[in-house]
């Protein structure tokens, strides 16, 4: 079995990062439903952001210009 804790520091941090994300919560207004909806839509579009392209120069939707 392996234990893992955070420092001080990391607790610290922890707890600044908790207050932002409730700042930005407050904020945008969304209820729970659809902030978990727009975090999941962000996951994906960041997935296919970094995904890798299958023919250089193609993107999906749009035809292959020549050169």
């Amino acid at each position: 079995m392996v234990l893992v804790a955070l420092t001080d520091a990391g607790r610290r941090l922890e707890e600044e990062a908790s207050k932002a994300q409730q700042d930005v919560v407050c904020r945008v207004g969304l209820s729970d439903g659809s902030l978990s909806a727009l975090r999941q839509e962000l996951m994906n579009l960041a997935d296919r952001v970094t995904a890798p392209v299958a023919v250089q120069g193609a993107y999906p939707g749009r035809p292959r210009q020549g050169r």
